[in-house]
């Protein structure tokens, strides 16, 4: 999208001299090199009339309009300046701007589009919007009333109000099928909002606005498609696509209505589920091999096809390999020929999409187990998406994988625990808490330590409980998509509350799980994994701060016979880019990751996306796998508590209660289970019976050490 002035301008104004006859002749020939783009004839006729106009600001801003389109929209910052002397010029002011107080509309539509291409939407939206309330803009044939109207649907877009976007669409097709139904027998071209007075209707409706409203309906049917899209409404979205690939097949003579269709139909079965079929739509896009399509159409290609060749392949459970397509499109936006701002037209400054594939990088990158690397990226997109809980709970998932990788050792046999029944080590660790630095947070230096994954978990809570979120069911997630669904926004909570309860357990904060987890277990409509979870942290918090009987109670045969788990390894779908639209080409959004990455139980959760299922493969994986095991961590758990209470006897009772009715074919038993169950018979005088499971899970030929017989 480039910023132009419009062919309209409004020369009548009592505060300034009328036109002779030979000024009109001359800006209405201006005005036709204008729309030939011959921008240099335009710029030296309007300078001619301007040198015996000098306090005339119209004149002025045509003059610098013309003279930005002729040198090629470059020199942004040059130009900028230049059009603020002129809304100087002429007296407008912004700050309490009315629709009945705009006398040069064509002013205020090129500003918003400045505030657009500096990435300030919203006020580019908020100016938008009372400019298409002028009178002489609400007529549907007038042509600053159009783009004025486009630009307020490709603002809601950028702003990831597709909603309203899908509104503006809807009310403006049926604007334009009344307007042709009207137009049937008239044969009046001159518009009643026209903006130049006495101009004749050659220079209002020539070839150049026809052309115009043609690339007004692709555009339009561009924004529905992703709309629906973005929305989940796939059916409705693939027959919009269609529409599209048959205009763009009769409008354009080059590839690029056709990539922009074959990014969307990508972008279609990526959401679909169909990633392999996404995948061999985008690799089938030709790359450009020079500048010349990016300063053409201000979308990098390169950049484009590797962050969505970087998505399907982490939705396909390959987060290394994802991660060096990110790498790769982050690369390309570095590169030198896109920095210098003097030499890139404006509407080419807005493509480096930076952060925004940073954070898909980041994420690949957590998955993809490169824990450190993951967070020093991570934390550079806070900048950017500082009001993102999800990107908070990431940066804290770094920390707790760098702290604890994995905990497939604490339900496998290891040599430590084998040890233990050899006798070298003579008593069972209950767990061992690391001592952290007390060192002071610093913000702009964060180091990836769990006081530091606290603050991210204190960060991100209250973006997620504001009332807003909680009235409006609208969580926004940049660079994802705004999660709109009430049970997205409640499990994404409660997996923020769960990783929250884990890290203040391991930190000894035993008061703060008490709270994390209350307030979790208090959740309803949530999935039953973060309920048991939250169970289990809240017991070891209760029992290590001294309330034994209460943490006892957290594990009674409730917890363990009344919970379904869902354990499906299924993961987030976010972050396609579709690039080749003038209102979105980043690669937005994560590529999805798992919203339990950090508990100690479960694997990730499955999420529901508006009745769309994808099974995706899990980039991480947690033990135990299975329910069964699950429930067996509980039962350890309570044989535990009675033990450390000294109820040895009630503890093997509730061993031995779990064996007779479970039967483990197919699965292993965790080491830990294993060990307590030896330990319990031995202080019960169950040599024999200990001796079996020795021989079973250590050496079948050993028989237990005599100073274990003897302790």
């Amino acid at each position: 999208m480039s910023v132009s002035s419009d062919e309209e301008l409004d020369l009548a104004n009592v505060d300034l001299p009328s036109f002779t006859t030979e000024e009109r002749q001359s800006i209405r020939k201006a005005i036709d090199h204008f729309y030939k783009n011959e921008f240099e004839e335009a710029s030296s006729i309007f300078a001619d009339v301007l040198s015996n106009r000098l306090t005339d600001y119209r004149i002025s801003h045509n003059l610098i309009i013309s003279g930005f389109y002729q040198n090629g929209l470059k020199d942004v910052d040059r130009f900028r300046e230049q059009f603020a002397d002129v809304l100087n010029e002429a007296n407008i002011e912004l700050n309490d701007l009315k629709v009945e107080n705009i006398s040069q509309p064509v002013f205020l539509y090129n500003l918003a589009l400045m505030y657009f291409q500096d990435r300030q939407p919203w006020k580019a939206l908020e100016l938008a919007t009372t400019l298409s309330k002028h009178l002489r803009l609400a007529d549907y044939s007038c042509p600053l009333g159009k783009r004025t109207r486009l630009l307020i649907m490709e603002l809601y877009i950028t702003l990831q109000n597709f909603d309203l976007a899908l509104d503006k669409i809807e009310m403006e097709t049926k604007r334009k099928f009344r307007q042709s139904m009207s137009a049937g027998s008239s044969t009046s071209g001159m518009s009643p909002c026209s903006s130049i007075s006495d101009l004749s209707e050659s220079v209002l409706r020539n070839e150049a606005e026809q052309q115009y409203d043609q690339s007004v309906k692709i555009k339009m049917q561009e924004y529905k498609t992703l709309a629906l899209l973005c929305t989940r409404t796939l059916n409705a979205a693939k027959k919009e696509y269609k529409i599209l690939g048959t205009m763009t097949a009769t409008a354009f003579s080059n590839e690029y209505g056709r990539t922009i269709v074959s990014f969307l139909k990508a972008y279609y079965n990526y959401l679909r589920g169909n990633i392999r079929k996404g995948l061999t739509i985008i690799s089938a896009i030709t790359i450009p091999k020079t500048i010349d399509s990016f300063l053409e159409t201000g979308d990098n290609m390169t950049m484009i096809i590797n962050n969505n060749l970087g998505c399907c392949h982490y939705s396909l459970g390959k987060p290394t390999i994802a991660a060096w397509y990110f790498q790769k499109a982050s690369q390309e936006s570095n590169k030198p020929e896109y920095k210098d701002r003097k030499s890139l037209p404006i509407h080419c400054l807005s493509f480096n999409k930076k952060y925004e594939i940073m954070y898909n990088f980041g994420v690949s990158l957590l998955h993809a187990k490169q824990s450190q690397e993951a967070f020093n990226v991570l934390t550079i997109c806070q900048i950017a998406f500082p009001s993102n809980p999800r990107l908070w709970l990431r940066i804290s998932e770094c920390c707790v994988q760098l702290y604890k990788s994995t905990n497939e050792n604490d339900f496998m046999w290891t040599e430590k625990k084998r040890n233990i029944l050899r006798g070298i080590e003579n008593e069972v660790p209950l767990g061992k808490l690391e001592c952290l630095s007390t060192d002071v947070i610093d913000p702009e230096k964060p180091k990836p330590t769990l006081r530091y994954a606290l603050h991210c978990i204190e960060t991100a809570l209250p973006l997620i409980n504001t009332e807003s979120v909680l009235r409006f069911c609208r969580l926004d997630v940049r660079p994802s998509n705004p999660i709109t669904n009430a049970v997205e926004i409640y499990t994404l909570r409660a997996n923020i509350l769960c990783t929250g309860a884990f890290i203040t357990l391991t930190l000894g904060h035993y008061a703060y799980t008490v709270r994390l987890c209350n307030e979790l277990i208090g959740m309803i409509g949530v999935p039953n994994v973060f309920n048991y979870l939250g169970k289990v942290y809240l017991s070891e918090a209760l029992f290590k701060q001294g309330d034994v009987t209460l943490g006892l109670e957290m594990f009674s045969e409730k917890l363990i016979s009344n919970y379904t788990l869902n354990l499906t390894n299924v993961t987030e779908y976010e972050g396609f880019s579709y690039g080749c639209t003038s209102f979105n080409r980043e690669g937005s959004g994560e590529p999805g990751t798992s919203d339990t990455g950090v508990t100690t139980t479960p694997p990730p959760v499955k999420f529901s996306h508006l009745g769309s299922s994808l099974g995706f493969k899990s980039a991480s994986e947690w033990h135990p796998k299975d329910e069964l095991t699950s429930r067996a961590t509980v039962v350890y758990n309570r044989a535990v508590a009675l033990t450390a209470l000294n109820y040895h006897q009630e503890a093997a009772a509730v061993i031995d209660e779990w064996n007779s009715r479970v039967s483990f074919s197919g699965h292993s038993l965790p080491a830990d289970f294993i060990i307590l169950q030896i330990y319990l018979n031995l202080r019960l005088g169950n040599m024999e019976k200990s001796s079996r499971l020795f021989r079973q899970h250590y050496c079948p030929m050993a028989t237990i050490p005599q100073q274990q017989l003897r302790s």
